[in-house]
């Protein structure tokens, strides 16, 4: 703006001046239009970068609640509330997972809660053979009031035997195992066992579905 202020050349001024003075001005519009790019490229970076930054910061606070809803699984916790966080973030909530969000028996739960469901399982099994007269009735009652029960996994397609490995599997931890197992019981020791299967289902399908999230939370 001072350049194209500056006075006209008077007449009579060499033609030298009139040249320097236009290259002058050409230089000083060239340095302005590389400065105005460099600010405008500078900008985008600014930019690029901001972004860069808020989706690294969004995916360690869904990373953060996924840990949470984890925890939670293993400690029976009510876990609803993380739900809602994540959900609130754009990821979507896999059915089993909201319905479990109130809380689901721990392994540890499943563990002690077992083996006195087995044994009552285990006697209804027994006097159903008695009735059946596939067993006499007093070694079935006999049996019934020891309470007597594998521990160690044995093999048998009897209620004694598939309990025994259904226990082992739950013991390492293997809970799709152990209800894999409790499929072959006869059915009256199935009923009694009906209770425990459907918490033991309801944790697996927790799990399962903590699995599904924590795969749409790492994408």
């Amino acid at each position: 703006t001072d350049l194209e202020n500056r006075p006209i050349p008077e007449v009579g001024a060499t033609a030298d001046a009139v040249v320097a003075y236009e290259r002058e001005l050409s230089a000083m519009r060239k340095m302005l239009e590389t400065e105005l790019a460099r600010i405008e490229t500078a900008q985008a970076d600014a930019i690029a970068v901001g972004k860069s930054l808020s989706k690294s910061n969004e995916d360690a606070v869904e990373r953060a609640l996924l840990a949470r809803v984890q925890a939670a699984l293993d400690s029976g916790a009510d876990f609803s509330a993380t739900l809602a966080e994540l959900s609130g973030l754009g990821i979507e909530i896999p059915a089993d997972l909201s319905m479990a969000s109130g809380g689901v028996a721990t392994l540890a739960v499943l563990q002690n809660t077992f083996p006195d469901d087995a044994r009552t399982a285990l006697n209804a099994a027994i006097r159903a053979q008695a009735e059946a007269g596939q067993t006499d009735r007093f070694t079935a009652f006999l049996r019934t009031q020891l309470g007597a029960r594998s521990l160690e996994p044995k093999d048998g397609d009897d209620a004694d035997a598939v309990l025994s490995r259904a226990q082992a599997a739950l013991k390492s931890g293997d809970v799709a195992g152990a209800l894999s197992e409790l499929e072959d019981l006869p059915e009256a020791a199935k009923s009694e066992m009906a209770g425990w299967i459907k918490t033991a289902r309801a944790r697996q399908a927790a799990v399962g579905a903590a699995k599904v999230l924590a795969g749409l939370v790492n994408e």
